[in-house]
């Protein structure tokens, strides 16, 4: 078994202050950590496996295959290999977001 720490994850994405940073780097599956600050934006795009999106904290809009959810903590979300998706946070607090993919 092999273990991570959260606060020893590796940043690969920035956008103004949102990040997303690796948490585990697995053979099947990595796993990020998606921080979107108060007013956030990422903007459209894909990526050419499947995605699971798990909201720990918070709440912010999903847009995926030309559908739009707000999910808030508890909620996950898969999206399809190739489809668009894009985050917004319009609320006035921080969303943590797992990313499993």
């Amino acid at each position: 078994m092999k273990t991570y720490r959260l606060e020893q994850a590796t940043e690969i994405f920035r956008a103004g202050e949102s990040t997303g940073r690796l948490v585990a780097e697995g053979e099947q599956a990595d796993v990020v950590i998606l921080t979107l600050v108060a007013g956030a934006h990422i903007p459209e795009h894909a990526l050419e496996l499947p995605v699971l999106f798990a909201v720990a904290e918070g709440s912010a809009t999903l847009t995926a295959g030309g559908e739009s959810s707000e999910l808030s903590a508890g909620d996950v979300a898969e999206v399809p290999p190739g489809e668009l998706r894009e985050w917004k946070n319009t609320n006035d607090s921080t969303c943590l977001i797992f990313v499993v993919k």
